[in-house]
């Protein structure tokens, strides 16, 4: 259909900036290569996650681990560049733990990345885990809804796109 427009939710709570966890072992020599494959240099991908060259060579050499929210910027960086897999497989590994699987934003970025891929029984899926945990999120009921439109079910996304509404009587994209 085309249709999708989703909101974008780009804060991050607390908790999640604040996770000392380290990301699954062979993360380094995965981060080159989706690195060195979309020709950015360590400087040009630090400044898309927020940190410095040298913090990208560390990663890569696996001298250290990225904390949870900087795996979250690298997803959201994957993503605005079009790497929808690589930023699924990193937001995927990333809310397998259990310090983030209670993170409504993080399954909300995941259903994105995979609505972007096409796959929307899975983004459906982070969508609704999203929203056990975040029922009052308009921007959740949005997203579902722009799913779910997209998989063909016009009625489903209209009670989605009303409880949006009912959260957020001024919603722009509901």
């Amino acid at each position: 259909m085309g249709v999708a427009s989703y909101r974008w939710k780009v804060e991050l709570p607390g908790s999640v900036a604040s996770l000392k966890e380290r990301a699954a072992a062979g993360f380094g020599k995965r981060l080159r290569e989706i690195r060195q494959r979309r020709g950015l240099t360590q400087t040009e991908l630090g400044a898309a996650v927020g940190v410095s060259k040298r913090v990208i060579t560390y990663y890569e050499r696996d001298d250290a681990q990225p904390p949870g929210a900087v795996l979250v910027h690298l997803a959201q960086a994957l993503r605005q560049v079009g790497l929808l897999r690589e930023a699924m497989t990193t937001l995927a590994d990333f809310v397998a733990r259990p310090e983030a699987a209670a993170d409504a934003a993080l399954w909300n970025l995941l259903g994105m990345c995979y609505d972007g891929a096409g796959d929307w029984k899975a983004g459906e899926e982070s969508y609704r885990k999203a929203l056990a945990l975040a029922p009052e999120a308009d921007w959740l009921h949005n997203n579902l809804g722009y799913n779910l439109l997209e998989q063909g079910r016009p009625t489903e996304a209209i009670t989605a796109f009303e409880q949006a509404l009912k959260r957020n009587r001024n919603s722009v994209v509901a």
